[in-house]
């Protein structure tokens, strides 16, 4: 990582000392795969689905 430059002005790359110093936080929501080879008809149905179980599981 001390090669990499920022191409946005007053954007500092961290070193790796930094990114290995960072404490992280799990992500381990489940994993959304929506398969578009039967469709985006198909595909927007499956989203749209996920979208409202989930909304019905937040109280």
């Amino acid at each position: 990582m001390t090669q990499l430059r920022s191409d946005l002005d007053g954007l500092r790359v961290p070193t790796w000392h930094e990114v290995e110093s960072r404490h992280y936080e799990p992500w381990d929501p489940p994993v959304v795969t929506v398969d578009t080879a039967d469709g985006i008809g198909d595909a927007v149905e499956a989203v749209v689905s996920l979208v409202q179980d989930a909304s019905r599981a937040v109280p």
